[in-house]
């Protein structure tokens, strides 16, 4: 017998008795109450009725007033008319005006079959209504918090929605002789842990426990796993703590992997299991897209203070750091810095290869940090130079010593391939506060004092101010540029980058080299650093302005269009002329502006973040686009990525070398460009040397790429066949 709770509107009590006969034969089991008043039908419809049938003919209040009434107050609830002929026209006006149906009391076959039917489209609509609410709820946490407040918020508003005793949110723990990424299987999952968990309507404690092995198949298989009752045998811990039902449904990123799970649990048997289920979906569909929204951020946070090859701490890491150390000691903080550079490490790439040489930096980390302790901070400053800072007081003696064990472990044979690799490194130590008492300070006198070590073959040397003077042959370089630019020595190559989504078009970067009279042509590493710290940066970055404009302006005349880029330097962005000149070149070969863009790696920009964001802003003002070069391997933040007027962002090649045989740095360069989409940026693959490669930025929807599988940079008569051969450009190696 299928229980009801039942309103009876019917003066007759005889008639009410046929109709209770009625519903007993169907299989029914009426709960029922007889009314004939209106306040007496007001207070029935408070008690939450399955069904009211009403007789159309009452003496005392109107079949119509008795529909409005329930149309307000219970409008979910079925409505039948049971009476004898009252016209047709009559019925169909009832049946407009929101009766569920109209019955015969000389015809009450009909009365069962109708009242089940009814039932079940009032469940129906309940259960709508009830999903109309948790979309209604689940989109207005959109706009609430993010992050852990958002997770509590979801599990909060699911228990009490599906009146549920506990909720959680949990992670997959993968057993450590799992390699497999996507999907596993319960064997490969031992246990879960809550991210989030809430029993009685309160945030509790987190907690693990072990998995079931079918429970886990089935939810990490996509279905949802549930048990209204048998849970003493499938899952003994949850009966031992008195739950009596269970409903958990896995937690999937937008790739298809399962990433944990979400679950409810009830003291008593679930009511509706359907609507249990919909709503737990719902709401385990918007906790899987915070908890990847999450896992992203999280590993943009740890790209941009980490770098990529060694998973040493970068160069922002360690500014972050002292920054911090000087605010809160200030001159009075104490410690030391160490800057380590390996010494010829360039002959170990040039024979080896590149591969050989990132393999020893890898080795570099675990290697160095076997003689450390807590009060060190060791990172990557990037290629091969590295720096351990000190905190706390650094005695001189025992750093020199630390320096020497150091170069110890260093000299130590590397195993590549098979070969026992041996190499050397130069340690520049600048102590705190006698050397300085800011962290600029203390990384230019550690740098000098390495270069120092290095020129010298010492191993080590402790910065003197005796010390801080350019070295004579470096002095002769700079004497020998400025002259350079004085006399035209320089000249200009591009590299061009290949659009993958986008307007079919020519874009090059143009690349300064030096074609010294006596040591031939020299890349822009031999000297563009030491312009960089003398006044020779801003004439040699005008140079390389005008000579980029005056080529365009060359290329405009003779019929084609492209985009040319140009980098600036640290020192640059400090210039507040340099807007003002640039506009003047522009403007002095009569070309456009938004020909002309400027690469600015995260490091310059973040040398001085307010006055870079000055300079930034005015050269974008005048019409020139601006890229983040290099990203990921500088420290910036991503914070204040959003402040920047950029409109484009250079994932570095270090992510994008190995992204076919890496899922970390294809995960990375997936996230980045999501995460520059998402800014309204266009993203530049650099180091794209194979056809496996591109394609796999091409279905990233990655905008551009760069590398020697597009052109190496070459001159600009090189360049010319590219632009009167359409699309040659694109596949042309170089030389």
């Amino acid at each position: 017998m299928k229980a009801v709770r039942l309103i009876m509107v019917d003066d007759s009590q005889d008639d009410a008795d046929l109709l209770l006969m009625a519903l007993r034969e169907a299989g029914f089991a009426p709960d029922w109450r007889r009314v004939e008043r209106e306040e007496d039908y007001i207070s029935a419809l408070e008690t939450s009725p399955d069904l009211v049938l009403c007789d159309y003919g009452l003496p005392r209040f109107s079949a119509c007033r008795a529909l409005e009434l329930r149309k307000a107050r219970a409008p979910d609830v079925p409505f039948i008319i049971v009476s004898g002929y009252i016209g047709e026209d009559v019925a169909v006006a009832m049946l407009k005006a929101g009766a569920n149906d109209y019955l015969l009391k000389d015809s009450l076959a009909r009365l069962g079959p109708a009242v089940e039917r009814e039932l079940r489209e009032a469940q129906g609509r309940r259960r709508q209504r009830r999903l109309e609410e948790a979309l209604r709820t689940v989109a207005e946490a959109v706009i609430g918090p993010t992050g852990q407040a958002f997770l509590e918020s979801l599990v909060l508003q699911l228990a009490k929605i599906t009146h549920a005793d506990y909720v959680f949110i949990g992670e997959f723990i993968k057993s450590e002789a799992s390699t497999i990424a996507a999907m596993p299987s319960a064997a490969e999952r031992n246990s879960v842990r809550t991210v989030v968990a809430c029993a009685e309507g309160k945030i509790v404690e987190n907690l693990q426990y072990p998995l079931d092995d079918r429970a886990a198949e089935e939810i990490i298989a996509g279905q949802v796993f549930s048990r209204n009752e048998g849970l003493q045998a499938e899952l003994p811990l949850l009966s031992r703590l008195g739950f009596k039902s269970y409903m958990g449904t896995a937690l999937v990123d937008s790739a298809g992997h399962s990433m944990g799970l979400m679950a409810i649990m009830h003291n008593a048997p679930i009511t509706d299991v359907q609507i249990a289920e919909a709503l737990l979906k719902i709401y385990a569909a918007r906790a899987a897209g915070e908890l990847e929204r999450m896992a992203q951020t999280a590993a943009l946070e740890f790209q941009a203070s980490h770098d990529p090859l060694t998973q040493l701490s970068n160069r922002y890491a360690l500014q972050s750091r002292m920054e911090e150390i000087f605010k809160v000691g200030g001159a009075q903080a104490k410690g030391a810095l160490l800057l380590l550079d390996l010494d010829r490490f360039k002959e170990v790439n040039d024979t080896l290869g590149h591969q050989s040489g990132d393999a020893i930096l890898k080795q570099i980390g675990p290697r160095l940090r076997r003689l450390l302790s807590g009060e060190h901070f060791l990172c990557r400053l990037g290629g091969d130079e590295f720096a351990l800072l000190i905190v706390g007081n650094a005695d001189k003696e025992a750093v020199e010593q630390l320096a020497k064990s150091l170069l110890q472990a260093i000299r130590e044979p590397f195993k590549v391939d098979g070969i026992n690799l041996r190499i050397d490194a130069s340690i520049g130590i600048a102590l705190y506060p006698e050397h300085g008492d800011n962290t600029y300070e203390i990384l230019r006198r550690a740098d000098v004092a390495m270069y120092l070590a290095k020129r010298e073959g010492s191993g080590y040397r402790i910065y003197h101010p005796g010390h801080d003077i350019h070295s004579p042959a470096r002095l002769m370089l700079m004497t020998d540029l400025r002259h350079a630019l004085e006399t035209n020595q320089l000249v200009l190559h591009y590299q061009p980058k290949r659009i993958l989504h986008g307007p079919d078009e020519l874009a090059l970067e143009a690349l300064v080299r030096w074609q010294h009279p006596q040591r031939g042509l020299l890349p822009p590493e031999e000297f563009v650093p030491f312009a960089e710290m003398t006044d020779l940066i801003r004439p040699l970055t005008l140079w390389v302005v005008d000579a980029a404009v005056r080529q365009y302006r060359r290329w405009r005349d003779a019929g084609y269009t492209v985009k040319i880029s140009v980098n600036i330097s640290t020192r640059n962005l400090l210039d507040q002329q340099l807007p003002d000149l640039i506009a003047a070149m522009v403007k002095k070969h009569d070309v456009p502006p938004e020909c002309l863009e400027f690469e600015i790696t995260e490091s310059a920009i973040m040398a001085d973040p307010g006055r870079s964001l000055g300079v930034l802003r005015r050269i974008s003002a005048m019409g020139h686009q601006l890229s983040i070069d290099d990203f990921g391997t500088g420290y910036s933040s991503l914070a204040y990525l959003t402040k920047l007027p950029v409109q484009n962002l250079k994932i570095d090649r270090a992510f994008v070398r190995q992204m076919i045989r890496s899922p970390r740095d294809a995960s990375i360069v997936q996230s980045t460009i999501g995460l520059a989409h998402n800014l309204g940026m266009r993203v530049i693959a650099e180091g794209v040397e194979d056809a496996a490669t591109l394609e796999k930025l091409r279905g990233l929807k990655c905008d551009e790429a760069q590398g020697y599988l597009i052109s190496r940079p070459v001159s600009a008569t090189d360049i010319a066949p590219m632009l009167q051969t359409e699309g040659a450009w694109r596949i042309r190696k170089g030389s």
